[in-house]
């Protein structure tokens, strides 16, 4: 007996099997995309953020430094 179900499971394996590596190389592409655009929006978003402060009056240095001074116990 012959059982159909066997036979779609080996050819949907297969079907994946050749596709496989080019399915791999599109994710890795896209999630270093992803990957590269979330390094620049972590290392440029603070100075963005400090510019629109400064630009709007706001005062960087003064909240920094109360931040600062809170961390060092030792003053």
């Amino acid at each position: 007996m012959n059982n159909s179900f066997k036979e779609l499971e080996k050819l949907h394996l297969e079907q994946f099997e050749k596709k496989s590596p080019e399915i791999k190389n599109q994710i890795e592409g896209e999630t270093s995309s992803y990957r590269f655009i979330g390094d620049v929006l972590d290392l440029y978003f603070n100075k963005i953020v400090g510019v629109f402060v400064a630009m709007s009056g706001g005062s960087i240095n003064s909240d920094q430094s109360e931040i600062e001074s809170k961390s060092n116990p030792t003053d």
